[in-house]
């Protein structure tokens, strides 16, 4: 992985916070529209551009500076595949890339199930069979939750590919997110 200043690194981990599922399913999240995902998963694909602003900047200047090419840095998501239990939902792929100078970054990209609405699959559980229930809600019998089979065996393919797992995506953001002033009201946890 190239390597990048502090400010361009967190603006990739919040790439990856999007990737492993922190996108809330608002039409805009950071300054990067949620709409990217949800048309390349109704569309087949989408393309925006990166915002330049204090969240991505750095990155894009990094980016920039290492392809030598002033043209714009934009994020393309494409679908994979829909599911077939829940038609509106399933699987993209997306990546930063540099069109002019046919660059683009498989470690600044990842893969993500998302449905129309923008947020994710629903789940099951295995003490109501065929009821499906929103993500991270208790079963009625008091039991977490689970994703179907077929989000299951896509998340499965995507590992067995190389990809993260949500934890892995999680600890990587975690690990490498620089602690904030306790009272400051942007250090405040949710």
């Amino acid at each position: 992985m190239m390597k990048l200043n502090k400010r361009a690194l967190c603006a990739f981990h919040f790439l990856c916070a999007i990737a492993g599922g922190f996108l809330a399913s608002s039409s805009q999240a950071q300054g990067l529209p949620a709409s990217i995902f949800t048309e390349a998963l109704t569309n087949g694909e989408s393309t925006e551009p990166l915002p330049d602003d204090k969240n991505f900047g750095p990155l894009i200047k990094a980016l920039k500076n290492k392809t030598g090419n002033t043209g714009p840095i934009v994020v393309k998501a494409m679908r994979i595949m829909k599911f077939e239990q829940q038609s509106n939902c399933g699987r993209i792929v997306f990546m930063i890339m540099q069109p002019a100078s046919k660059t683009g970054w498989n470690d600044l990209g990842g893969q993500l199930n998302i449905c129309e609405d923008g947020g994710p699959p629903l789940r099951m559980c295995k003490s109501h069979p065929g009821a499906l229930y929103p993500f991270n809600t208790k079963c009625p019998d008091g039991t977490q939750s689970t994703d179907t089979a077929e989000v299951e065996l896509a998340i499965k393919k995507a590992l067995s590919t190389g990809g993260l797992s949500y934890e892995q995506v999680r600890a990587k953001v975690f690990k490498n997110t620089p602690p904030q002033d306790p009272k400051s009201k942007e250090g405040a946890s949710k």
